[in-house]
């Protein structure tokens, strides 16, 4: 296949990468004929190499092509992890353009085609409901062809995700001391209520500031556009029995693509274990990928303890009445209902922390993970 060069283009030796031996550059209005596609060194987050009929490696960020697809080259071909992240690549670019043109609409991730773990990885294409394609703007084609990669797609109807709040009245509990998978709510009476995370701390000079974490959807909801937050003028309550309640300060929140929670103000870190789980670490981003088909574990205030089996990665999808486009969602089996927002989701092997209960839809439930938080907020699991 002779591709066009779009910019000046180091010819690489011996591997697919920056620390390939230099041997000469291809200008733009050049022409490589190109008969491989190798996974090699990430320039600009694109791991694609082009292997031409001479042996050489060029970065495939450097030429016009990208719609094409070399004899016998498909995903499947690739290892997994590698799988994963060209996929990650063709979200970023696909995104914009399924957004504006697949009628009905709701999101696109990674997974196996209708969720069958016996079919190949795919570019997952959600909409609200499927339609003919005579209705259709544009058509999503069975399978596409990126930077000469076959790649499959599957349309999966899925109507609309909505966040896991309930609004009822809501016995209240009597474990003390209180743990994780319990109630939380922005009102005394606890008649809009969501679970309770997790206990973390951060670093505040020799000692430690400790926090319970939720859903800012849960908590601050009514302050939606507001995010972040940040103040002391919100509270949270926690059902401790008898009808009563215990109030503690919101501290901070935030609402946007890759966040959903708030941080209450703790006097003293509660339990971060319930029944057999003990949470004392959480899969770092690195892991992520490795998760899909796995079981996890949720522990909610409604459901209580529920499992179910993780169905696709990276999803970039629409929760709530807001229409908040959330990115890197994970959607495993329905294992929540209202009520259940802000529920740790843990491996089920592991007991390690993935993220949160933040919504679902009729068959399937959304976890946001919790790395960001870790990484970006400084956030400690209580141990």
């Amino acid at each position: 296949m002779q591709l066009l060069v779009s910019q000046h283009v180091n010819k690489r030796a011996g591997k697919p990468g920056t620390t390939g031996q230099l041997a000469g550059y291809v200008s733009p209005g050049d022409t490589v004929e190109v008969n491989a596609v190798v996974y090699g060194d990430v320039v600009d987050g694109n791991y694609l190499w082009y292997r031409s009929a001479d042996g050489f490696y060029y970065w495939s960020g450097g030429f016009y092509n990208i719609n094409f697809q070399l004899d016998d080259c498909k995903l499947a071909d690739f290892p997994a992890d590698q799988q994963m992240a060209i996929l990650l690549m063709v979200l970023k670019e696909a995104e914009s353009i399924l957004k504006k043109d697949v009628k009905g609409y709701v999101g696109c991730g990674i997974g196996n085609k209708n969720f069958d773990e016996g079919q190949e990885l795919s570019l997952l294409v959600y909409v609200k409901e499927k339609v003919d394609a005579a209705d259709l703007s544009v058509t999503v084609l069975p399978k596409i062809h990126y930077r000469g990669i076959r790649i499959l797609t599957d349309v999966l109807e899925v109507g609309t995700f909505s966040h896991n709040v309930l609004i009822s009245k809501r016995d209240m509990e009597s474990d003390i001391p209180l743990h994780i998978g319990g109630g939380i709510s922005p009102k005394k009476d606890m008649s809009t209520f969501g679970t309770r995370s997790l206990s973390v701390r951060r670093k505040n000079g020799n000692t430690f500031d400790h926090f319970l974490l939720t859903c800012y959807h849960v908590l601050l909801s009514d302050l939606f556009p507001l995010s972040p937050y940040k103040g002391d003028f919100r509270q949270a309550f926690f059902p401790i029995g008898r009808g009563r309640t215990d109030a503690h300060i919101v501290a901070e929140g935030e609402y946007s693509s890759k966040y959903d929670y708030a941080a209450v103000r703790l006097s003293r870190a509660l339990l971060n274990e319930e029944e057999s789980i003990t949470i004392r670490e959480h899969v770092p981003f690195s892991e992520l990928s490795a998760l899909k088909g796995t079981t996890v574990v949720m522990i909610g205030y409604v459901s209580g303890m529920n499992e179910g089996k993780v169905l696709s990665l990276s999803n970039n999808v629409e929760i709530g009445p807001h229409r908040q486009k959330f990115t890197e969602i994970i959607l495993t089996e329905k294992i929540s209902v209202g009520g259940d927002s802000g529920a740790p989701v843990v491996e089920k092997q592991t007991n390690r922390l993935i993220g949160f209960i933040i919504g679902g839809n009729d068959d399937c439930s959304a976890v946001l993970p919790c790395y960001n938080l870790f990484l970006n907020r400084d956030f400690e699991i209580n141990t």
